[in-house]
């Protein structure tokens, strides 16, 4: 997954999406430290049953 530097100095937090929904959710304290900025999982199952990893909480 390409990611946008998100340490730059006027960046106040970094907005996240990824297709393969645990990976990206186990990435997040590494991403966190990395660019010591909160990092949020944006459309993270938010249609919950989809058959596509980024809409399905089951």
């Amino acid at each position: 997954m390409l990611l946008y530097d998100c340490s730059r100095e006027w960046i106040t937090h970094a907005s996240v999406q990824g297709v393969d929904l645990y990976k990206t959710a186990e990435n997040v304290d590494a991403w966190r430290e990395r660019w010591g900025k909160p990092v949020v999982v944006d459309e993270c199952g938010y249609d919950g049953n989809l058959e596509y990893g980024w809409g399905n909480l089951i």
